[in-house]
């Protein structure tokens, strides 16, 4: 698999030297890269500079590059015209994938999910958990007994962290809507990396949002954020304020879980880069057993509480 090179701190360089890729950031040796090493580049932070140079050199190279806005969103996307490109075919493999397969891989994603969720609740001592782990199998392609919001209801219940899950609420919900934030863009950024349009999405519809494919693939790693919204809470009480420290500690604490995606160990953000590079070929080839979901490892989650 090529590398994917992430740029995130402010003042990096990108330019062309002796045919390479160098990057030079800010008060640090530079280094160079191949162009053709690269499957993509993702300039997560929008004060970095890439010359025009760099930019040609890349889609020689067949390389997009990914620009992010200041809250870490992907805001456009560099496409190269090379003849050997591959994204007007992963862009139409994905607009003609059939119904059958986004169904079965939304059915994967959910139970991925409420398997995290019922280790999430296992981590917090509550006796719901086998429940939400029964539910999980249970799951059909499409979800057609919508037994993720079933599921959903039960799990905001047993955790007991607000009278009800909503957005933006002055409570706990605004601690989960900031750690979603952040696993979002992470997920925006991977399905990006991959090449897929991340509008085009398997359960999430509304054309008005731009990452529905990304608001698919975050879900079974919600969970991550749940824990570490969990943990603040057992340490910090009742605060629920969106200060700086609040912040690192649940950036830190989900960024820092372990999923299981390809046989591997692997934190979310490579985790979210492995699992949209299964979902693209599981969309371009109709097999859905190239798709294996990020799920919570259950085993390195710590009590809460």
């Amino acid at each position: 698999m090529k590398r994917l090179l992430e740029i995130t701190e402010r003042g990096t360089r990108l330019r062309v030297l002796d045919g390479t890729l160098a990057v030079q950031p800010p008060e640090q040796p530079e280094f160079s890269v191949p162009p053709e090493d690269l499957g993509s580049v993702l300039l997560s932070t929008p004060a970095a500079s890439i010359s025009g140079a760099a930019l040609a050199a890349l889609a020689a190279a067949d390389v997009p590059v990914v620009v992010c806005d200041g809250r870490q969103f992907p805001c456009g996307l560099f496409v190269p015209f090379a003849g050997k490109s591959d994204q007007t075919r992963v862009l139409a493999g994905q607009i003609a994938a059939s119904a059958p397969v986004c169904k079965r891989l939304w059915q994967a994603l959910v139970r991925a999910k409420i398997e995290g969720q019922s280790a999430v609740l296992a981590a917090a001592g509550s006796p719901e958990a086998r429940r939400l782990a029964a539910l999980a199998a249970r799951v059909r392609s499409g979800d057609a007994g919508n037994l993720e919001a079933f599921g959903a209801r039960l799990y905001w219940r047993a955790l007991g962290l607000f009278p009800a899950r909503v957005r933006g609420a002055a409570d706990a919900n605004r601690l989960l809507d900031y750690a979603y934030t952040v696993l979002t863009s992470l997920c925006a950024r991977a399905v990006c990396a991959a090449g897929l349009h991340p509008g085009l999405g398997l359960r999430h519809r509304n054309g008005r949002n731009p990452f529905c494919l990304a608001c698919d693939l975050v879900e079974p790693f919600r969970a991550a954020a749940d824990l570490a919204v969990l943990r603040w809470l057992s340490e910090h009480e009742a605060d629920t304020g969106l200060a700086p420290e609040s912040k690192h500690f649940l950036v830190h604490e989900t960024l820092g879980a372990s999923f299981s995606v390809g046989g591997r160990s692997e934190t979310p953000v490579h985790a979210a880069e492995h699992a949209a590079v299964g979902l693209r070929e599981a969309l371009l080839s109709g097999d859905i057993a190239r798709f294996d979901p990020p799920r919570l490892i259950s085993d390195e989650v710590r009590a809460c509480g």
